[in-house]
């Protein structure tokens, strides 16, 4: 997989026919932006389809917390998360155990489920994850496998209850990829499929080509724009 930097000094050859000037109009937060506008477009295009995203989308978020508010268990506000339909965006676990991410109707009808009123569940309001923390269910059969797996991952959260907080992990599909702690878009891998980054590469060129190639570069390494102003009808 390639680093968020080589993408971008990809594209700037391509415009810049390989010329380096640390005055330039078009710079690195710029070309990151982009990147970013075109990842999730695409992303999302993807997973309308009914495709798996591969785990090389995902980054993680952590450890997030939970603090007992106004009757509810409530998170931190999280960093901005392509959610894609069905909240697919974004993956909670308490051990091994995967957490549901609903809507709010599908969250508040699962207390009268039959089946669903033991799993632990989260519904997103605005940037903030709203959670319950399911009940136990009775194991009839000694090898019910879901079932254990679904009581210890309750009892863990129960437990941890008693002091008004509970902690689950996370990973969610970033649209600031400096979201992630830790994230060095000089060197680590970007998030996106290596079969994808061809399409993305191609998706930036054929709608902000034409504007990078507008803005003349500047000429003089000296620490000031000494540009044309841009002209939207300036003949290439």
């Amino acid at each position: 997989m390639v680093s968020e930097r080589e993408l971008i000094y990809t594209l700037w050859d391509t415009v810049r026919a390989g010329e380096f000037n640390q005055d330039d109009n078009i710079n690195e937060r710029l070309m990151r932006q982009y990147l970013s506008a075109h990842r999730g477009k695409i992303l999302d295009q993807v997973s309308s389809k009914g495709a798996l995203l591969p785990e090389e989308v995902f980054q993680s978020l952590g450890t997030i917390n939970f603090s007992f508010t106004g009757g509810v268990y409530v998170s931190p506000q999280l960093p901005k998360i392509i959610r894609f339909r069905h909240n697919y965006g974004i993956a909670c676990f308490k051990g091994p155990y995967i957490i549901s991410i609903m809507n709010s109707e599908e969250f508040d009808n699962a207390k009268y489920d039959q089946f669903n009123k033991f799993h632990p569940r989260l519904k997103f309001i605005n940037r903030k994850l709203t959670f319950d923390l399911g009940n136990t269910q009775v194991c009839n059969q000694i090898e019910d496998l879901s079932n254990s797996v679904l009581n210890t991952a309750v009892r863990l959260l129960n437990e941890e209850s008693k002091t008004n907080s509970v902690k689950i992990t996370g990973m969610g599909a970033l649209v600031r990829t400096d979201d992630e702690v830790g994230y060095d878009w000089l060197s680590d891998p970007y998030p996106m499929p290596d079969e994808l980054i061809e399409q993305l590469m191609n998706s930036v060129s054929a709608r902000d080509f034409n504007i990078f190639l507008k803005m003349r570069s500047d000429e003089t390494g000296d620490s000031q724009n000494t540009t044309e102003p841009y002209d939207p009808n300036r003949e290439i």
